[in-house]
């Protein structure tokens, strides 16, 4: 959130960001900012570990534009044949070309796992509908999920829960005595 928030405000042009569940995404949706979370393998990760929270963590950076952002990620990108999750190499040419053809864009004013979504975050996606078909996007509400967006977040907590106390062994291990509540915060300790 202070990497976003200083982004946001100017007082660095980018900054950067690990995203497992949503920690690039989130502040850059609050900030009208740039969060893309990267595919894994598309940077360096490791060496000391390749697989941060099972896979699903990954480093990248909030930034101000889409431009900045594909720079980035096309000078930051690697090819690492020892990593879990080797990617080949974005080009250049279909990184940076113009859109030839049209996209779909699916877009939906439900919430993924039946809460109340405002009618104000409604508006917001209503209002941004005709710009996209001005830009060459063809837009389609998704009315039915495809997921069921609870068992998603079950599993995904659970996978984390997991990886967490891993984590927390691997602390304990290394001081050499068991972590305690005044150790975290409660949230963690919870977990």
């Amino acid at each position: 959130g202070g990497a976003a928030a200083a982004v946001a405000s100017g007082m660095v042009p980018i900054a950067a960001a690990s995203d497992g569940g949503g920690s690039i995404r989130i502040p850059a949706s609050f900030n009208a900012l740039i969060g893309l979370k990267p595919s894994r393998g598309r940077v360096p990760v490791g060496p000391s570990s390749y697989r941060g929270w099972q896979g699903a963590s990954s480093n990248f950076a909030l930034t101000r534009s889409i431009r900045d952002t594909k720079r980035l990620l096309f000078h930051l990108q690697t090819y690492q044949v020892d990593a879990p999750f080797p990617l080949a190499p974005l080009v250049k040419d279909s990184l940076f070309c113009p859109m030839t053809k049209p996209i779909k864009i699916a877009f939906s004013l439900q919430s993924p796992i039946g809460t109340l979504v405002s009618n104000d975050a409604k508006n917001a996606v209503i209002q941004l509908l005709p710009q996209l078909e001005a830009l060459g996007y063809e837009v389609e509400e998704l009315k039915t999920p495809i997921l069921d967006g609870i068992e998603v977040m079950k599993a995904y907590y659970l996978m984390n829960s997991v990886e967490t106390a891993q984590m927390f062994d691997d602390i304990e291990a290394f001081i050499g005595r068991p972590m305690t509540v005044e150790d975290m915060e409660p949230m963690t300790w919870a977990i």
